[in-house]
């Protein structure tokens, strides 16, 4: 393809339309995502997320015997640490926090921070007093 006809065509300046700088000009091509939040759901599907875990009769009792010990001690309990399955992440997450509250009727237990685990979602709290306790 020739551009014999164009090539030393003069350039005229609109008299109608101001000079545009080359950064507005870039401006212009820069990416555009018409579906917002399409990529951060690609990267959560190509997450492996782990499947929870069915726990026994006995670790819920357990768990039980752990959840009342604290809830009579919340005030004196510095910080717990807890092993549960996270539903956001798709994995066990182990964290060591102190507790705010322990609401019984929702089944939740408020983390300083106003996280919330759920009881459901609990495999494991470790406090260094159960060392001595039988459970």
């Amino acid at each position: 393809m020739s551009y014999e006809d164009i090539i030393n065509y003069k350039y005229e300046k609109s008299k109608t339309h101001k000079w545009m700088s080359n950064d507005k000009r870039a401006f212009q091509f820069a990416p555009f995502s018409a579906l917002n939040g399409y990529e951060e759901a690609i990267y959560n599907a190509s997450i492996i997320n782990d499947k929870k875990r069915i726990i026994s009769t006995d670790l819920k009792d357990e768990l039980n015997l752990k959840m009342k010990y604290i809830s009579k001690n919340l005030n004196t309990i510095d910080k717990v640490k807890i092993t549960y399955f996270n539903k956001k992440q798709g994995s066990y997450q182990i964290i060591d926090e102190k507790i705010k509250k322990i609401d019984e009727i929702d089944k939740k237990i408020i983390l300083m921070n106003n996280d919330m685990i759920y009881f459901d979602d609990i495999v494991d709290i470790y406090l260094e007093e159960f060392k001595n306790l039988i459970w």
